[in-house]
């Protein structure tokens, strides 16, 4: 079943949209504002996201025009009030894939969500490559340089989740959700154990390229390029 997120602060609309999109066999999380959409995006994999234009702390739009600029490539169905062709032309410029007004019919909705989760999505690329860092997910290794360094499967998805954002803290918790699928599973203490194999393998005993932070967690800091 796919995943979705609906951004939608009127309570009678998200309660219909979130019950028609769970009979159409679609697990949904509901937030009301742009803040908690943020947080959810961060510690969730969605399949498509839902979108209000006019929200409590902001616009959606901006929010959609941001995400992208981050390269976020999850389908964005952008729903509003405005049924001018420019405000549908401003939308899909603005980084949505299709555009819905308001008031709508619930089976128009849930044939135009269906359509999106039928495109192809976009396939993050099999290598990440940060200054002279490269990390090749076909052979779970991480290249430094000349050098190759064989990586276990958890250390791989350490290293690459880091390093699609570098210099940009990652918290244990979120670290965790993302990477262990049981909360059970793992925590702070199996993380850290991790973390200091991998500062190990890539001599970086120091923490320079592997940073840590407290409150903040930890983050992949390459040295600049002179």
């Amino acid at each position: 079943m796919t995943k979705l997120l609906l951004v939608e602060d009127d309570p009678s609309l998200k309660f219909i949209i979130r019950r028609c999109l769970e009979i159409d066999r679609h697990f949904v999380d509901v937030v009301e504002t742009l803040g908690a959409a943020s947080a959810a995006i961060e510690l969730n994999q969605y399949d498509l996201l839902v979108l209000d234009w006019n929200l409590p702390d902001g616009s959606g739009l901006e929010f959609c025009r941001k995400c992208r600029s981050n390269g976020f490539t999850v389908p964005v169905l952008m729903l509003t009030a405005r049924s001018a062709k420019s405000d549908m032309v401003e939308a899909l410029d603005g980084g949505a894939d299709d555009y819905i007004s308001k008031p709508f019919d619930t089976q128009e909705l849930l044939a135009r969500v269906r359509a999106l989760l039928r495109r192809p999505q976009a396939i993050a690329p099999e290598t990440v490559t940060v200054g002279q860092y490269s990390l090749d997910a076909n052979l779970l290794q991480l290249r430094i340089g000349e050098e190759a360094i064989a990586l276990a499967p958890k250390e791989f998805a350490i290293m690459e989740l880091l390093m699609r954002q570098p210099s940009k803290f990652f918290p244990p918790e979120m670290i965790i959700m993302k990477l262990w699928p049981s909360s059970s599973e793992a925590d702070a203490t199996t993380l850290r154990t991790h973390i200091k194999n991998l500062r190990k393998k890539i001599d970086d005993s120091d923490g320079v390229l592997i940073q840590s932070a407290r409150n903040r967690g930890y983050s992949f800091n390459p040295p600049k390029e002179s």
